[in-house]
């Protein structure tokens, strides 16, 4: 199956090919990380293998719930694939077919968390509990990466190799794609990690309490305003500290992404104001 309809590995095999190749950057990263830091020589003998194998899965699972919420799966008859009772080829095979057809769901809405779901088709529970086994850190944090829940008190290293080697692929293939058939669609994939830097900017940052003096945000009764560009800094600079390719240095490029995102127009009138 395809990633997406008509932007990143939009070509058939995509998602598994978005899957791969974020693992293989993933995998790659983990050389330059130490995730038992506080642990014994032994135990991190012990532990480092395994955080290098959940580091893969995290990046070959990162996207995982787009098969059950992006996308709908129907034979030629019309009959349509019951996602959440098992595989996709187990389902054609006991329909003599070997022909799918794919339609794409109007306005997704990103649902991470349901990777989850299939996660063990993909990961025999033995893998789990070989991972999980003599520590209580190293599968928390892989469910975590993969259901994209954000982790703003405990540092997550896996994650942030996989949400680093994920922009990296996507920018990679925006670029071969422009090269191929044209003008890439830059911004979409943009969303999950603008979110996360107003989650974290918002929990952590003295600059972003409301209604503060200088605060770059600011609630009253006609609704909640950012202080333009100065949030845009912040949330650049966070993002570039995060080392993820393909994020924008411009903050009116950032404002045309939040605008023409699924968060919709409201973005356009509330980024913009200015005390």
């Amino acid at each position: 199956m395809p990633a997406t309809s008509d932007n990143f590995f939009a070509t058939p095999g995509g998602l598994l090919q978005l899957g791969l190749e974020t693992a293989f950057f993933s995998l790659q990263g983990t050389d330059a990380h130490i995730f038992s830091g506080r642990s014994t020589i032994s135990e991190r003998r012990e532990l480092e293998p395994r955080w290098r194998i959940a580091t893969f899965i995290g990046g070959l699972c990162c996207e995982l719930h787009r098969a059950l919420t992006h996308l709908i799966v129907t034979t030629a008859a019309g009959e349509e694939w019951p996602a959440f009772l098992g595989g996709l080829l187990a389902w054609l095979e006991q329909r003599g077919t070997d022909r799918y057809f794919v339609r794409w769901r109007a306005q997704a809405h990103e649902t991470r968390g349901v990777g989850l779901f299939a996660l063990p088709h993909i990961v025999p529970a033995p893998v789990l509990q070989m991972l999980g086994s003599g520590n209580a850190v190293i599968v928390p944090h892989l469910m975590a990466s993969i259901a994209g829940i954000p982790q703003h008190r405990e540092h997550n290293v896996l994650d942030e190799l996989v949400r680093r080697s994920l922009a990296l692929v996507i920018d990679r293939n925006l670029l071969a794609s422009a090269d191929r058939y044209g003008k890439p669609q830059y911004g979409s994939h943009l969303e999950r990690y603008l979110v996360d830097a107003f989650r974290r900017l918002t929990a952590g940052h003295s600059a972003w309490t409301p209604n503060r003096d200088k605060s770059r945000l600011w609630l009253g009764p006609e609704g909640l305003f950012l202080i333009w560009p100065g949030a845009a800094e912040d949330v650049l600079k966070l993002l570039e500290n995060d080392q993820l390719a393909g994020i924008p240095k411009s903050p009116h490029t950032l404002l045309d992404i939040c605008a023409s995102s699924r968060w919709g127009n409201p973005w356009a009138n509330r980024c913009v104001r200015r005390r």
